[in-house]
């Protein structure tokens, strides 16, 4: 897009004017450029594009974003306007507009994924800013040339030209030579992050995502794949419940064969296990608020703590009681601490003694570290799934407090919302890093290897959102933290799904 000035009572000097160009160009032809009269914005838009297309026929054109989408939009290109000699017509079914990636993100939605170079094949690294970045060479002459008549500016702005374009060709060879270095190496990076990216999705979806892109570059009527559905739908992330309910049926076939280890009418092991990281996982939650409370905590907020403690602690209690029936050596050592306890023990800081703690001392039985094996993944991917979905959740909070909040009373409002978002991040951190130890300390015993594939150590530079949702670098240079290629990713919820979808297809463009 050229120099245009849409400001009020604004004069725009007619040297910065030259307002159309063929951007596939980044060289300045002689009839790439025209003069806007004063106050004159697209009358004569389309002159430059129409009057010469022969020594530059196009597969791809990319025109002055905001009048040529008001034409294309309309169901017109701007070659209709001319008539007489000009015969464009057959061109037109090999012209695409695109907008250029800067100015992109100014228009609506649907401009931003029916007009985006990152999603039309063959434009390969190409913004469509060329024609942009060769204003800054001429700029330095306008206060010259608006004062000139039309000979001499004419005559000025062919020098000044000239020389951008000479500068330009001869400095082609090591441009190219610079790139094709950085290709090569940045090709097989992202080569290699897609593929272990599709891996993580399933077959199907990946299939099917194929297809709807493929049909919608060949004819754009069609579905469009990169517009993010509205809605929700349901994920299907192995969860703890899902995992109970198998074990529970596993427990059920073992009593009608005959054959189950059950030391307690009503506790079996798997259930036991269960109620284990129940308690486990409330022990934390305490842990959590009550750091929260701060110094000067009510009454009510203290007693509320304090009544969940109480509670938690009795349940415990019980707990403990039928943990001894199934792991002996529990109860032994339990005897031991307590017996050097001098002071009692809070209840979040009560041991429970799973099996993860450590299989060796606490020789529990195959069946009850199988058990927890199973949940302990099952915490994982869930986990997983509810971290992805609060980093979409915090990507979006900061693009919308970037774009609707101003004033104090805004900005304070939506940085309360984002420090309560990045609080569940940080707590569901902990919780995955703690899950993690403890498939460290169970995978010994059962022989596990395969899920250190699946579920990483996960360091701090691996809590990212989806690179397409931020504003670093371009999309060529982005790179996926492993959260979002494990196995699962493609069964979250809706949004994580649809993000994950354009960002692979981002991938594989640039």
């Amino acid at each position: 897009m050229g120099r245009q000035r849409k400001q009020k009572n604004f004069q725009v000097d007619e040297y910065e004017s030259p307002d159309e160009k063929l951007a596939k160009e980044a060289l300045k032809g002689d009839v790439h450029t025209d003069y806007l009269g004063k106050k004159q914005q697209t009358v004569r838009l389309s002159l430059p594009v129409g009057v010469d297309p022969k020594p530059f026929p196009p597969l791809m054109s990319n025109d002055s974003p905001t009048p040529t989408l008001d034409w294309v939009l309309q169901n017109e290109t701007p070659f209709r306007v001319f008539d007489g000699d000009i015969e464009i017509q057959e061109m037109e079914d090999y012209i695409v507009y695109l907008v250029p990636k800067f100015h992109l993100p100014a228009h609506i939605p649907k401009c931003q994924t029916s007009f985006s170079f990152n999603f039309t094949p063959g434009v390969g690294r190409t913004d469509g800013e060329s024609p942009e970045r060769g204003w800054s060479s001429a700029n330095g002459i306008a206060s010259s040339t608006k004062e000139m008549g039309p000979g001499s500016r004419n005559d000025t702005l062919d020098d000044h030209f000239g020389d951008y374009n000479w500068r330009k060709i001869i400095g082609m060879a090591n441009t190219f030579v610079r790139k094709a270095k950085e290709a090569i190496t940045a090709r097989e990076e992202h080569v290699e992050a897609f593929i272990e990216f599709d891996a993580a999705l399933p077959v199907e979806v990946t299939t099917e995502w194929t297809r709807l892109c493929q049909a919608w570059e060949k004819d754009s009527s069609q579905i469009n794949p990169y517009v993010i559905p509205k809605g929700k739908g349901k994920g299907a992330t192995v969860t703890e419940r899902d995992v109970r309910l198998k074990l529970a049926a596993e427990d059920a076939a073992s009593l009608a064969r005959g054959d189950a280890i059950q030391v307690h009418d009503d506790i079996s092991p798997s259930l036991l296990i269960y109620q284990g990281l129940q308690f486990e996982e409330l022990q934390h939650r305490i842990t959590h608020d009550s750091s929260k409370l701060g110094l000067h905590a009510t009454s009510l907020q203290q007693s509320r703590i304090l009544e969940r403690s109480n509670s938690l602690r009795r349940r415990i209690d019980a707990w403990i009681s039928i943990q001894h029936l199934y792991m002996p050596v529990v109860a032994s050592i339990r005897s031991r601490d307590d017996a050097g306890a001098t002071e009692p023990v809070a209840v979040q800081d009560i041991k429970l003694f799973l099996p993860s703690f450590n299989t060796v001392t606490l020789q529990c039985s195959h069946l009850l570290l199988k058990c927890e094996w199973e949940y302990r993944n099952a915490q994982a991917e869930e986990t997983l799934t509810s971290l992805r979905a609060l980093l979409l959740l915090r990507s979006h909070m900061y693009k919308s407090k970037h774009q609707h909040s101003r004033g104090q009373r805004m900005q304070t409002r939506s940085q309360k919302l984002l420090s309560d978002v990045q609080d569940k991040i940080n707590y569901l951190v902990k919780t995955y890093r703690r899950i993690h130890t403890a498939l460290e300390n169970l995978s010994p015993s059962l022989i596990e290897t395969s899920w250190r594939t699946v579920y990483r150590p996960l360091l701090d530079e691996d809590v990212a959102g989806l690179t397409s949702l931020d504003d670093s670098g371009s999309e060529g240079r982005k790179q996926l933290s492993w959260i979002w290629k494990v196995q699962g990713t493609g069964a979250d919820a809706d949004a994580c799904t649809q993000a994950g979808k354009q960002t692979i297809r981002k991938s594989t463009i640039t």
